[in-house]
């Protein structure tokens, strides 16, 4: 925060986002720990492990989801028993709605409907429907299974009457949060997939050190030209991070100089040949805060640890991390530019102190 908590205790640190410094609470004032350059250095390679999924996420726009495949011919049936009627086959993906239309032909007559889902031959998902409407009744189901087949059985309870059918239809997921759900199969784009100047913005939850995101294409045709990559602090003025950027399908990284932002965003520059643009995932890098985050949660505040609980630390330990702070303190503008990784180690150093300290 840019302000000191109230009813601090001995032990605190804070981070001073206005000032871009730690601050120690020593029981009686706050001391200054070190300084943090912003905008010059890159942190060191992430591992799998220090990827983070956003708190939450926004779009220039978006539509709920899109036909994988779908049938809207008229057809009847005037059997007693299930007939299939209608089948839909397409390259194995999670089916996120399924739709289809049913109607009688009398008021007095039920029409029944089958539907089954499967995968590789082995059924995943099934639901009944009965209605007497002679008008079509439309009917949504959200089944969220891998499937690669659907089919849709009919029958009626009077053979003198036909039971109807006109849409049949399963979509895929296509709306804002599938880019955060973990799932590479759901993904989102805008409405059109090419509107000029799309965006999608992440939200960390907090003012963190962020040193690179990460973006999965799930579609070739759908990856654009160029597009800039955008950071802030407030989501209110923003600061160019990279230009003319593109990828190919699959996982690629984006780094960029650490520094203490809340918000990316992603912005289409141009599209060139691409239909437009899909993202399934997108996921930021940051090494320390997702430690402090189990400790106290996300938003500004303090890590705090309480004296004579957990174990004690080593005088080993307590004597590293005094004297690369001391030594962090007393660098030079330059050499605190090359000393961030130590300095962000430390970080974790101290981190994992509290935590032995207070038995979290």
């Amino acid at each position: 925060g840019a302000s000191f908590p109230s009813n601090p205790s001995e032990g605190d640190l804070f981070y001073r986002s206005d000032e871009h410094r730690i601050y120690y609470f020593n029981g009686s004032e706050w001391k200054p720990v070190a300084d943090i350059p912003t905008g010059h250095v890159k942190l060191p390679e992430p591992s799998t492990s220090d990827w983070i999924t956003p708190d939450s996420v926004e779009a220039s726009s978006g539509h709920e989801n899109e036909a994988i495949s779908e049938d809207n011919t008229v057809i009847s049936t005037t059997s007693y028993y299930y007939e299939l009627v209608k089948t839909l086959e397409f390259t194995a993906e999670k089916v996120y709605k399924l739709v289809a239309e049913l109607h009688s032909s009398h008021p007095a007559v039920e029409a029944r409907m089958l539907i089954k889902l499967y995968k590789e031959g082995s059924e995943v998902w099934s639901h009944e429907e009965i209605t007497t409407s002679t008008e079509y009744v439309e009917f949504t189901y959200y089944p969220n299974v891998e499937a690669d087949k659907a089919e849709l059985y009919m029958r009626t309870k009077n053979t003198g009457y036909p039971a109807y059918n006109r849409t049949f239809k399963v979509c895929r997921e296509f709306w804002i949060n599938a880019v955060k759900d973990e799932d590479t199969a759901t993904s989102w784009h805008p409405e059109p997939a090419n509107e000029p100047g799309a965006w999608l913005k992440i939200d960390t939850g907090t003012l963190q050190i962020t040193g690179a995101i990460r973006i999965y294409f799930p579609d070739p045709s759908y990856i654009p030209e160029s597009f800039k990559i955008e950071a802030s602090e407030d989501g209110t003025t923003w600061e160019t991070l990279l230009t003319g950027q593109t990828g190919s399908e699959g996982w690629n990284t984006y780094t960029f100089n650490a520094r203490y932002i809340r918000y990316l965003r992603v912005t289409v520059e141009n599209y060139g040949t691409a239909n437009g643009i899909k993202i399934a995932e997108i996921d930021y890098y940051s090494r320390v805060t997702e430690r402090v985050a189990a400790l106290h949660g996300h938003g500004s505040g303090v890590v705090r640890f309480r004296k004579g609980h957990g174990e004690r630390l080593s005088d080993t330990i307590r004597r590293e991390v005094s004297e690369t702070l001391n030594a962090f303190r007393q660098a030079s503008i330059q050499e605190k530019f090359t000393k961030l990784e130590v300095y962000l180690l430390l970080l974790e150093k101290r981190i994992r102190m509290l935590e032995d300290l207070t038995g979290v």
